[in-house]
């Protein structure tokens, strides 16, 4: 019978982040793409960490020059305690989609009715880079759908 001292308990100390290293927070935000500026919304999210925002501006800009500028983009955004950062720049929300293939009615009017063809769009929009199965993801663009009070209808 085995010990429970004698397993290697090497495998399950995780290493030490030092202190530079640390985790600040953690932000999501959405700008939109080519669009960073030091103004609002990114300039007092970032100014009162104490984070470069000129730097950010910057590299934000050159990450997502293939991005049309009008595309709101979510950013996760890792502040470390030594005033670094790191992001990533992730698709857009369903809402912002939705919005998008819907823009084709008058300002006045609310959809009720989105396209089979045009939620099908959103769901190649969003699983861009992700890889699970697609009824799941079709699953989870119906239920924010519904959450949006529209009715998904074959197409015409």
């Amino acid at each position: 019978m085995t010990k429970v001292s004698d397993y290697k308990i090497t495998n399950l100390v995780k290493q030490r982040v030092s202190k530079e290293n640390e985790v600040l927070r953690k932000v999501r935000l959405l700008a939109p793409a080519q669009g960073a500026t030091i103004s609002p919304p990114i300039g007092p999210i970032l100014g009162q960490f104490g984070i470069n925002i000129m730097e950010f501006c910057k590299q934000f800009n050159e990450r997502s020059k293939y991005i049309d500028s009008d595309v709101l983009v979510l950013v996760v955004l890792v502040l470390y305690k030594n005033k670094s950062f790191n992001f990533t720049i992730k698709t857009p929300p369903v809402t912002f989609l939705v919005n998008e293939e819907s823009s084709f009615l008058s300002e006045e009017e609310i959809p009720k009715y989105i396209n089979l063809s045009s939620s099908f769009k959103i769901y190649k929009v969003k699983s861009f880079g992700i890889s699970y199965s697609e009824f799941s993801g079709l699953r989870s663009i119906f239920g924010t759908l519904r959450s949006m009070h529209l009715q998904v209808c074959n197409d015409i």
